[in-house]
């Protein structure tokens, strides 16, 4: 927040964050340098449902936002945003606002699936849009020194967690490794339960993902031996 009145605000958006403002909406995104199109996009909206002030030393959550209650929203600079409203929120100048990631998590910052001995070392990440490093159906992971820290200038590393393992077999070994400023947990591991939907003969059952943020994968390979639980 660099600016602040009554009824309006001016914010600085960091240099390497791309953005426009179309149809009143605040729009970030990034192009790949291979193909032009982009790696992703996302709208500031009522999906971002928290944001985090950082404050001098201090850092909260807040529900307030710097785009949901704007009635106008103006490119003023490369870098710079001014929302108008009937009154402003009640940031203060020099306020740094890390905009939560719409909940709609549409993609990954890294993913792995179906892959097997898989060594990771000495890699360092500034920042992923999404899920952050995803490694789904897997076999045998190493993660080894790796260095997870927002770059100069930015709050927050991952819009989720840094590194997320679903459904993956072997080991899982994460050492000597450094987790900053994510939106969510530094590491997750976990399956994913199915649920029994009907029986098509006696030995072929059909199962359904339930979880509303779970499916769009294969559960099972050939071979695999699948226990029910009641």
């Amino acid at each position: 927040v660099t600016e602040r009145s009554l009824n309006k605000i001016t914010y600085k958006i960091p240099t390497g964050s791309d953005f426009e403002v179309k149809n009143n909406k605040l729009t970030f995104f990034e192009k790949s340098p291979f193909s032009g199109e982009n790696y992703y996009t996302y709208t500031a909206n009522g999906e971002c449902y928290c944001n985090v002030i950082h404050r001098g030393d201090e850092v909260f959550r807040t529900l307030r936002s710097p785009t949901k209650t704007a009635l106008k929203i103006k490119k003023t600079g490369a870098h710079t945003v001014e929302c108008r409203y009937f009154v402003s929120p009640k940031f203060k100048v020099g306020d740094v606002v890390a905009m939560s990631r719409n909940k709609l998590r549409d993609n990954c910052g890294l993913f792995f699936e179906s892959c097997s001995d898989i060594f990771c070392e000495r890699i360092t990440v500034n920042y992923m849009h999404g899920f952050g490093w995803l490694s789904q159906m897997c076999e045998n992971l190493s993660f080894d020194k790796l260095t997870f820290k927002p770059a100069s200038g930015y709050r927050v590393s991952s819009f989720a967690d840094l590194i997320h393992v679903c459904g993956c077999k072997g080991y899982v070994k994460i050492t000597d490794s450094h987790f900053e400023h994510p939106h969510d947990d530094a590491i997750n591991v976990h399956g994913a339960f199915l649920r029994f939907r009907k029986a098509c003969d006696e030995r072929t059952a059909e199962l359904e993902f339930v979880h509303h943020q779970q499916g769009g994968y294969k559960a099972f390979y050939p071979g695999d031996k699948v226990k029910i639980y009641s």
